[in-house]
């Protein structure tokens, strides 16, 4: 079957495999059945669907030729073949498939861009709640990659800040485009209180030190204003709150909370602002450093007792490559504890697991733990 590729003909049926190789369809049945639990054609057609991913995973792959291609008699034989063994249209195992490799090809050229510029570099975890941790001196980046920052869940996002937190890291999701287009170069968008930015805009932080003033938000582009600076130029030029808030076409409540930084401006009245008081009044906005966005959400973690008993908070993770993150309460000592727990899982398991629990805790300054009760184990992991 797989060296003569016969599933590719759309005329094959029992009688004449069984001519092929020169038996009779009884015999050949029960073969097939005995070893593969199954009868000729849901054979051929895992065969064939098999050869269609591989297809579907080129560049250039026409779906109107598709089915006859891989040896389907039909369009509608080869989707119901498809659903019934991926649970997927192949357009969306494409779109699928097409979105991993790109997401891929992004995490590269940002471990590339981080190690050239000095930063040391975690491996790459893309199935998690991040996928590449990046330090520099006390700089940590937690990052995530996307080609729609729109795919981001809200559980996962909840993930990524609390690491960020215990970490102080910045968290920083990386993307292509969102719902509503490309991700334009300079701009920031924010998912569940996250900053997302291009791969340029990463880029021109990291090479140039050049970061964004502009925050995409409902009702178009913000960005943060010097209220210090307007404060000092408007009395310069002798003018009232009022004043300078006729000029700028917005209340005088309005340019009272720019003065004071309470709200952010449109891009239109910071370059009305900038025109009146010839100066910029616009702030650039560093996403590198690290902001405390929220509290830590410590719970009990199955295995961990231990810990808790020694004072210690614990943040249970659910799409991270270890299980928990402890860090000492009421200690002024900020480092953590990245922690693996046995979970009756196997000794195979644990030794897979310890791989990045070493990696992350090398470029977060945190100490790796196993929480093991099987003593066989606890010497084999050393």
């Amino acid at each position: 079957i797989e060296n003569k590729m016969i599933y590719l003909d759309t005329t094959i049926n029992l009688s004449k495999f069984s001519l092929l190789l020169c038996t009779n369809t009884t015999y050949l049945s029960k073969v097939i059945n005995i070893f593969f639990k199954c009868n000729l054609k849901t054979l051929l057609n895992k065969y064939r669907i098999e050869y269609a991913k591989e297809l579907l995973k080129m560049e250039h792959c026409d779906l109107k030729t598709l089915p006859k291609r891989c040896g389907f008699a039909s369009r509608s034989s080869f989707y119901a073949a498809f659903m019934k063994y991926e649970h997927i249209a192949p357009m969306d195992f494409r779109a699928h498939y097409m979105s991993i490799e790109i997401r891929k090809k992004i995490d590269m050229e940002i471990d590339n861009l981080l190690t050239s510029e000095g930063y040391k570099t975690s491996n790459i975890y893309d199935q998690g709640s991040f996928d590449l941790v990046a330090r520099k001196n006390l700089l940590i980046l937690l990052l995530k990659t996307f080609l729609n920052i729109d795919s981001i869940n809200e559980a996962n996002a909840h993930e990524m800040k609390q690491l960020a937190n215990i970490f102080l890291a910045s968290p920083i999701i990386i993307g292509e485009k969102s719902r509503n287009g490309i991700l334009e170069e300079g701009v920031i968008y924010e998912r569940y209180d996250i900053p997302a930015i291009s791969f340029e805009t990463l880029k021109n932080m990291i090479l140039y030190k050049e970061y964004p003033e502009i925050l995409a938000d409902r009702g178009g582009y913000f960005v943060k204003v010097d209220g210090n600076v307007i404060k000092q130029y408007r009395e310069e030029y002798s003018l009232s709150l009022k004043d300078l808030a006729d000029l700028a076409h917005v209340s005088r409540a309005t340019m009272y909370k720019y003065e004071n930084e309470i709200v952010r401006a449109n891009t239109e009245t910071a370059m009305i602002l900038e025109e009146i008081l010839n100066t910029k009044v616009t702030l650039d906005i560093d996403l590198l450093k690290p902001t405390i966005s929220e509290d830590i959400e410590y719970s009990n973690v199955e295995g961990a007792d231990d810990l808790s008993k020694l004072g210690y908070g614990i943040l249970s993770t659910n799409k991270s490559p270890f299980d928990a993150v402890a860090k000492m309460k009421s200690s002024k000592d900020k480092s953590s504890l990245l922690t693996n727990v046995e979970k009756n899982r196997s000794e195979k398991t644990l030794k897979r697991m310890a791989i990045p629990l070493k990696d992350l805790s090398m470029i977060t300054s945190s100490e790796p733990v196993f929480i093991i009760n099987n003593d066989k184990i606890k010497d084999s992991l050393g």
